[in-house]
């Protein structure tokens, strides 16, 4: 399934459930990891541009990536 944002839509990372294997323990040594190496998975980004050359490119107030993937992406 392809998703098509538009420029200026506001969007997020997909959060993941946690597998039922996995302990509470687990769960919060990979969210305190997310919080301080990967904040913008966090975050709420704004889509600055979606061409078929540059791909979806999104601004996060910590970092501003390019050719993000749209499938881990949703609109807030």
């Amino acid at each position: 399934m392809k998703k098509q944002f538009n420029v200026g839509d506001l969007v997020r990372f997909i959060k993941r459930r946690p597998s039922a294997q996995v302990s509470a323990k687990g769960i919060a040594a990979q969210e305190r990891y997310l919080r301080e190496n990967m904040p913008y998975m966090l975050e709420i980004g704004l889509v600055v541009a979606n061409d078929c050359v540059q791909g979806c490119v999104v601004s996060f107030p910590s970092r501003q990536m390019a050719n993000c993937s749209t499938l881990n992406l949703e609109v807030c």
